[in-house]
Parts: C-alpha cells; structure tokens; sequence
C-alpha cells in the first residue's frame, strides 16, 4: 500500500515512469505476493529477489547459535540429564509403575539400543516400541533436534566429515560431533527408559483387566488391542515430542524463551490427561479398571503430597538461611 504509484506500479497504471520497467516475479508466483506481477526499476526488482535468501541464510545462522546453546544447557548439562532422570521418576510415581520386574527388563532393552548390541529379542522389542510411538520421543531432545533442523547444523557438518582424509582439525571436530552423538543417545536412552517401565506396567495392568490374562498369554489379535490401548496412555501420560502442538514448537525459536517449553508445555498437558484418565478409569464398569484408576490416583495424590512438603521445607530452609544472612548485618 506505501509503495503503490511510488515504486510499485501496476502494468497499465497511466502514473508509472518509463525506467519502472521490471516485472517483480511472475503474476502466478506465490513467493514475493501480493508484489508479484508489479512493476519497478531494475535494482528494486532484484533487491526484492534476493531478500528471501540473504534472510534465509541469516535465520539459518541465528538458528544456529540459538540451538548451540540450549544444547550445551540441556544435553550438554551433567546437572540437566539428573533432571531428566529424576523429572521422569515423578511421572513414574503419578501412574503408580511400580513393578520391580521391569525396572530390570526395560533397562536390558534400552542398554542393548544404546550401545548398538544386537541381540534379537531385545532389538525386535525395541522396535516394537518404535512402532507404537512411545519410544524415540524425548520432549527435550526432540525440541532441541528440531532446532538443529532449522539451522541445517548437522547436516552441513556432517557432509564436511564423511571423507576419510580429514586435516587434524577435522577430525577434531568429527571426535566432537562423535562426543555429541553420544550424549543425545544417552539422553533419549533417559526417557526411553520411563517409557518401556511405564508401557510394560500398563500391558501387565490391562491385559488382566481386559481378557482376564498375563501379558504374554495374549493372542495376536488380543495383544493388539490391548497394545492400542496401553500405548495411547504412555503417550498420553508421559512426555512425548510427537503429540507437542505445532504453536508450541515454533517458540522455540524465540532467544528469550527458557529451554524446555516443549517439556513444560508437556507436563501440563500430562497432568490433565492423567487426572481425566484415572476419573475414566474410577467410572469404569469393569472392577479391574477400577482398581487401576484407584492405584493411578493414589500414586498421583502420594506424589503431589510428598512434592508439596519436599518443596515447602526447603522453601523455609532458604528463608531461614536469607534471614541468617541479613542477621550478619545487624546484631538485632
């Protein structure tokens, strides 16, 4: 609109000087509309042309630096894989997945993918998991992946590593991209981890509540029944990058938004479904259900109970020390 009968014309506009003889992109381009199909001088034209890609390649390396550092805050954190261990416990106590048993066998599984065994039942459990969406799908490392997307970061580093005559330097950095590898598996073998306990406890729960039978006592056809309920649950109620709105993954370009806003945002999409899940659960007609809803919500009220006095002593804690402090300023 400002430009329009100042440096932008339309074909017959009577207004439109003699040297303002450059079409902008084709009347059909989606590109450069609603200029496309205007008229304006030759250096105009071209600077218009060439803005889409000078921006792309500087939203590239802005992207870059951006995902850098949340990496080095998130996976590159010693402090923040604690978190991520600890952070999925919660979600561990608030479904009440607390069979032993499969401590054990879920970390058998995720130590032979981790370290790239290949013993076969092991591997085609893994891959079953896949299948069902509920491994592979760390809200963290899928937020901070995505951005490595958008910046081409390991892509573009990657192709300047595959030859095998490096210089010392390069292969300095391909050890480095080797190191990060590393640190990304270890860090989706975290959350794996939780899940497999978390789908496990809920096929043992569910295949007795429905068919009246052990997990592996299940038909075909049963396993895959239950297999669709018990899957949707472990998304539903654990983390999961795949089931992050659209919206919310695009924050994570913005400098001044924390790490973790698809983790966040996660945790309070959990908390809702795991409390309409166990009232589902409670109104139940089947008696099995029933008891996993009361085993659900009991789990979730021990856990926020026990959340709530952990961080209220240490609240008082800290106050007590910032008054301690103050004290050292005046006897009084």
């Amino acid at each position: 609109d400002s430009g329009t009968g100042v440096y932008l014309f339309e074909r017959n506009d009577p207004r439109r000087p003699e040297e303002y003889d450059t079409k902008i992109a084709s009347e059909g381009s989606a590109g450069l509309n609603p200029l496309n199909g205007m008229y304006t001088t030759k250096e105009i034209a071209e600077e218009f042309e060439a803005q889409p890609q000078e921006l792309g390649r500087f939203l590239e390396y802005y992207m870059k630096v951006i995902s850098v550092v949340k990496w080095a805050k998130t996976i590159g954190s010693v402090a923040t894989h604690s978190k991520n261990i600890t952070g999925n416990l919660g979600f561990v106590w608030l479904n009440g997945h607390f069979d032993a048993k499969e401590i054990g066998r879920s970390y058998s599984t995720v130590m032979n993918d981790w370290k790239g065994k290949d013993k076969k039942n092991l591997r085609d459990k893994m891959d079953h998991y896949i299948s069902l969406g509920i491994v592979k799908q760390s809200a963290g490392l899928g937020e901070v992946m995505d951005m490595f997307k958008d910046a081409n970061f390991d892509t573009a580093l990657a192709s300047r590593l595959t030859d095998k005559k490096l210089r010392l330097d390069q292969k300095a950095k391909k050890t480095l991209l080797q190191f990060k590898k590393g640190l990304e598996d270890a860090y989706q073998a975290e959350d794996d981890f939780f899940k497999i306990i978390a789908y496990e406890n809920e096929l043992s729960r569910y295949s007795k509540a429905m068919f009246g039978k052990g997990k592996n006592e299940l038909t075909t056809a049963e396993r895959a029944e239950v297999d669709e309920v018990v899957s949707e649950i472990v998304k539903n109620t654990y983390p999961t990058y795949s089931r992050v709105p659209e919206a919310i993954q695009k924050i994570r370009r913005f400098p001044l938004i924390g790490n973790f806003i698809s983790f966040q945002a996660e945790s309070y999409r959990t908390a809702i479904n795991t409390a309409v899940l166990a009232k589902d659960e409670l109104s139940s007609d089947n008696p099995a259900i029933r008891r996993i809803g009361a085993k659900r919500v009991t789990g979730a009220t021990t856990y926020l109970s026990a959340k709530t006095a952990i961080l209220s002593y240490f609240s008082m804690a800290a106050g007590t020390g910032l008054v301690g402090l103050a004290g050292m300023f005046d006897n009084d």
